[in-house]
Order: C-alpha cells, then sequence, then structure tokens
C-alpha cells in the first residue's frame, strides 16, 4: 500500500504547536510560545470575520495564555466569550468554560513584589496564600468569575460543570479565602454571599428544563446552546452553604441554599453534615442574641424561629420530603 506524505508537516513553524499540524494550520501558530491573550484575540477576530467557524483548541488557547497578576487578561477572555458567541455563533463546552475560568482566576491573583521598581503585573507586598491582601484578591476573582456566569451573553452557564464550580470556585478560591482569620472587609463578604446564592439559584433554573415554556422553535434553540444542564450535587450545596455561614448567617445557608436544594426535588438527599453545620451555627447565633437581646431585637423579629434538635434522626431542622408545588422556578433579578 503505497503512503503519501503530509506536505504541512514537512514544514515547521517558527515555535511548533498541536494546532498547526493539521490542513490548515491555525493563526495561533505564528505567536511566539508565551503569547499574550491581546495578540491570540487579535488573530481569532480577523480570522472569524463575516461569522467564519472557529476552532474550539483556538479558543481554548486563548484562555489559558492568562498571565497571573494582570486583570487585563480577564477582561480580555470576558470579551472574547462576548464577541465568539454574538458574532460566530460559537457555543463553548464545557472544558472550554474550565479553561476560561482558570484563566480569569489566574489573571486576578497577584504576584509577590521583588522590587520596588514599577512592574505592570498586580503585585503584593505579601503574596502569601494567608495574607489578608491576597484573601481579598482571591474574592474579587472569585466576583469576577461570578458576575461572567451571571452573565448570559458570555454562555458560561450552560457550559460550566457542577465539578468545576464546585472545585475551581467554591472549594480553592472562595472558602480558602473566607477561612483566613485576618479578613475584616465585610462589603467584600456580602458581595460574595449574594453572588454565591445568585450562582447557586441559576445553576438550579438551568436544570429545571426552561424550554419546557418555550415554542417549539425557541426550545430548539435553546437546547442547541445549552451543553451541559446538570444540577447542583449535595456536595456543591455543602460547599454553598459553608461559604453562607462564613459570610452571612445561618438563614442565608437555610433559605437560599438548603431549601432551594429541596425544592428541586433533586436523586440524591442531603448530607446531615450541611444540616448539623447549620444547627450548630443557629446555636451560635442564639447564645449571642441571648447575651445582647437589646441589640438583636430587631432582627429577632424579622428571622422565623426555627426549633430544630438533632438528637433524633427523625426530626432535622429541614423537611425532607416537604410538598413542593411544580411551577419553575423564577431567576433572581
Amino acid at each position: 500500500m503505497s503512503t503519501r506524505s503530509n506536505p504541512v508537516t514537512s514544514c515547521t513553524p517558527p515555535n511548533p504547536n498541536p494546532i498547526s499540524f493539521r490542513t490548515n494550520p491555525s493563526p495561533l501558530s505564528l505567536l511566539p510560545q508565551d503569547f499574550r491573550p491581546g495578540q491570540a484575540q487579535q488573530l481569532i477576530q480577523e480570522k472569524g470575520k463575516g461569522k467564519r467557524l472557529l476552532r474550539r483548541t483556538e479558543v481554548r488557547d486563548l484562555f489559558l495564555s492568562a498571565r497571573e497578576g494582570y486583570p487585563k487578561d480577564a477582561r480580555c477572555i470576558l470579551h472574547t466569550l462576548k464577541v465568539i458567541r454574538r458574532c460566530n455563533a460559537h457555543y463553548i463546552k464545557d472544558w472550554q468554560a474550565q479553561a476560561a475560568i482558570q484563566g480569569m482566576i489566574r489573571a486576578w491573583t497577584p504576584i509577590q513584589r521583588v522590587s520596588e521598581e514599577k512592574c505592570a503585573a498586580w503585585t503584593l507586598t505579601d503574596a502569601s496564600h494567608n495574607s489578608a491582601d491576597f484573601c481579598k484578591a482571591r474574592l474579587q476573582a472569585a466576583n469576577y468569575v461570578y458576575k461572567a456566569i451571571l452573565d448570559d451573553t458570555t454562555g458560561l452557564i450552560t457550559s460550566v460543570s457542577i465539578y468545576d464550580v464546585e472545585e475551581l470556585l467554591f472549594k480553592d478560591t472562595v472558602l480558602k479565602a473566607l477561612e483566613a482569620k485576618n479578613l475584616d472587609d465585610d462589603l467584600l463578604k456580602l458581595e460574595v454571599l449574594s453572588l454565591t446564592k445568585r450562582v447557586f439559584h441559576k445553576l438550579i433554573f438551568r436544570a429545571s428544563r426552561p424550554d419546557r415554556f418555550l415554542s417549539k422553535k425557541q426550545a430548539a434553540k435553546y437546547r442547541k446552546k445549552v451543553w451541559t444542564d446538570t444540577p447542583p450535587s449535595p456536595q456543591t450545596t455543602h460547599l454553598a452553604a459553608q461559604i453562607c455561614l462564613l459570610a452571612g448567617k445561618s438563614d442565608d445557608a437555610q433559605i437560599a441554599i438548603v431549601k432551594e436544594y429541596i425544592r428541586m426535588r433533586a436523586a440524591l438527599p442531603l448530607q446531615h453534615e450541611t444540616l448539623a453545620l447549620i444547627q450548630v451555627a443557629k446555636e451560635k447565633e442564639e447564645q449571642c442574641n441571648s447575651h445582647h437581646p437589646l441589640a438583636f431585637s430587631e432582627e429577632q423579629s424579622l428571622v422565623p424561629d426555627v426549633e430544630t434538635n438533632l438528637s433524633n434522626t427523625d426530626e432535622l431542622p429541614i423537611e425532607l420530603n416537604a410538598n413542593v408545588d411544580d411551577r419553575a422556578i423564577k431567576p433572581v433579578a
């Protein structure tokens, strides 16, 4: 059997790239090895003119090229997500969404300041993982990614996987920053709390099949854009409840997270550790209120009194078999 030689592989590019060894080489193969997202964005926009198709690996390589300590690279990733969805009908998949989230978090992570000379990157005098400034920067990175997920024009909410939300956002970014003892920025904590509840509610709404209320044509268009609609797992609920307890109060975790998960009628039950964690936090709040009755009198009138006892497993703080109406869950405004 005669074999033909591939003429493309005979000519090597300046910097070899697996993308370049194809019939049509990628324009990113012309860039140096350590190219910036702005350079890749310019070439991708030139290639995508006239609603031409883009390769998914090219978009992924742009996301992975974000540099540590450069927030403008995160803004470049966000702008690219919006442009390729609007102009090229490029709906990203879960592995592309993972690269986008990793790139934005890396771009919003400051680096250690080596000298007093001016540097274009975002530097800190103390960039250790336990410093207050570094934890604030990580929370700002999480808020940026939260807002990108909540923005429907980016397409992240229909492509990001539950595993990436758990590992990249909840566990590695938000929880590690909130557990720092020297973090005292209350406004930043409230913003993290609000965005966490909105993202969790949006994930539940994604899994509730909102296309059933659309016409056949609109439902087909919606299903074409959705790559994954996996609902939040009990582990996702546990991590979101931990964030709410660290940044807010027990009622935030009980009403906004746990009850929404029960209302979803998920196949997997809640973890008993989640309910026990909320119960312990509620008991501590009640002890604080008993020591300061005048300071918490107005707040107690607004919060419903829920008496729980975890000594008997049949009497949990929330009824797992509660009757829930079948109406669709409305997204948070």
